[in-house]
């Protein structure tokens, strides 16, 4: 049995592994039985919150040069540099536009969230949390919901209509501002964006696929805590559309 290996650094200032590492590492990994080094990774993930899309094309720019020369500098001590992998979701087409880099690294843009939304609008927010409404007294209305199932790392939630605004997320429970008008009652849903789309999958165990606002399939999410066996989801699947 055999393994591919890719060396891995950061490539924010003064965090990258010094080309001449790169070059003594290698050997060493290539000496190892049942190893084949393939390629490097770095991730600028310094610049991708940069809101100023001119200035993080530049640090990014300057993060990959790195990056690059350490690919370079094994080339030269007779490494086969098959894989180059970079990138992230707000600079996927900054990283992407350079030659040398084969693969890209990006993957919130699948679901996207509050943090990355503004950076880079191309991306439409695929992911929410369904609350309900649990109390509501004169201008306070109390969601069933908080960080136990939103993660809050890189920003708030923000909810998908105009119908309130978040005062506070805590533990078990989200409080919204109401106006003495809103017709937000006890047992409504309210929908919302999520903060950090990362932080959330992990914290909750099913996607509930939604197709023309019906829920279609349920998902399992597999890689988090303990894992979970596969057995016994289909019957579950169908219950809850059901």
């Amino acid at each position: 049995m055999g393994f591919w290996s890719t060396l891995m650094w950061d490539c924010a200032d003064g965090e990258c592994i010094p080309d001449a590492e790169a070059c003594t590492l290698a050997p060493a990994l290539s000496r190892l039985p049942g190893l084949v080094l393939r390629g490097v990774m770095g991730y600028e993930g310094h610049v991708v919150e940069e809101p100023d899309r001119a200035l993080r094309a530049r640090q990014a720019a300057e993060a990959i040069e790195r990056l690059i020369a350490c690919v370079e500098r094994l080339e030269r001590a007779g490494f086969e540099i098959e894989i180059v992998s970079a990138g992230g979701t707000n600079t996927y087409d900054m990283t992407g536009a350079n030659p040398r880099v084969t693969e890209l690294q990006a993957g919130s843009y699948v679901f996207m969230d509050t943090t990355y939304g503004p950076i880079t609008p191309a991306f439409k927010p695929a992911l929410s949390i369904l609350g309900t409404v649990i109390s509501r007294n004169e201008r306070t209305a109390i969601l069933d919901c908080g960080t136990k199932v939103l993660a809050m790392d890189l920003g708030r939630p923000a909810l998908m209509k105009p119908c309130a605004k978040i005062r506070a997320v805590h533990e078990e429970h989200t409080l919204l501002d109401v106006e003495d008008d809103s017709r937000l009652r006890v047992g409504e849903p309210v929908e919302m964006i999520v903060g950090y789309c990362g932080g959330t999958v992990n914290l909750n165990d099913v996607y509930y696929v939604v197709e023309d606002d019906e829920v279609v399939d349920v998902w399992p999410i597999l890689a988090r805590g303990p894992g979970r066996s596969l057995t016994g989801w289909e019957e579950s699947v169908e219950t809850r559309i059901a």
